[in-house]
């Protein structure tokens, strides 16, 4: 929702399932910021700076119910945006989040799983136009590093998308490869996003 050029309520919904080991996860998460633009990129003007500080919830539960958490997020996203072409748009984003368990009971069950995290994502992102006016690609980069101790220090993620954008609405698909010392695997994300 923009309240003017310059601010603008964003929120985001997600339902991911993961295979881990041989065992499926089901994760349902949601978060909501504030998006305050320094340097508005309008008409021409090739350059943008965006800042959004936000809030949310993620739970996660393993398929045989053995592993279960909810955990608290905040944090903030910076973007640099560049504007190559006359519809090609460079990218430079980085996201810093913090991760708190939750506690709570169901029935007699206490479900408190220790989570105490904090996340560095840098990535860079290149969009660009294809067939048709509302079609675009795009190609990113993602590392990911652990502040605190975990089982792998960091990951790198390489991908590619496409979106379909109208005015206010667009659908968007994304492949990624995800590799660690320790680590690999394949991530498939599907989005809609409404512009109010």
């Amino acid at each position: 929702f923009h309240f003017n050029s310059r601010v603008s309520l964003v929120g985001d919904a997600k339902f991911d399932i993961n295979d881990v080991e041989g065992t499926e996860f089901y994760g349902l998460g949601a978060d909501v910021g504030m998006a305050f633009r320094p340097v508005v990129r309008a008409g021409k003007d090739r350059f943008g700076w965006q800042i959004t500080p936000f809030i949310g919830t993620y739970g996660i539960v393993s398929a045989d119910g053995v592993t279960a958490a909810v955990v608290s997020q905040t944090g903030f996203i910076n973007r640099f945006e560049w504007r190559v072409f006359e519809r090609s748009l460079l990218s430079l984003v980085s996201q810093y989040t913090s991760f708190q368990n939750l506690t709570f009971s169901i029935g007699d069950v206490e479900l408190s799983t220790p989570i105490d995290q904090n996340i560095l994502k840098n990535g860079i992102l290149f969009e660009f136009p294809l067939l048709s006016k509302s079609l675009y690609g795009n190609a990113h980069f993602i590392n990911t590093k652990f502040i605190k101790e975990a089982r792998v220090n960091s990951y790198q993620t390489y991908g590619a998308g496409l979106a379909y954008r109208l005015t206010r609405f667009s659908v968007q698909a994304n492949l990624g490869y995800d590799y660690a010392d320790l680590y690999s695997g394949v991530t498939f994300n599907l989005g809609a996003v409404w512009d109010l």
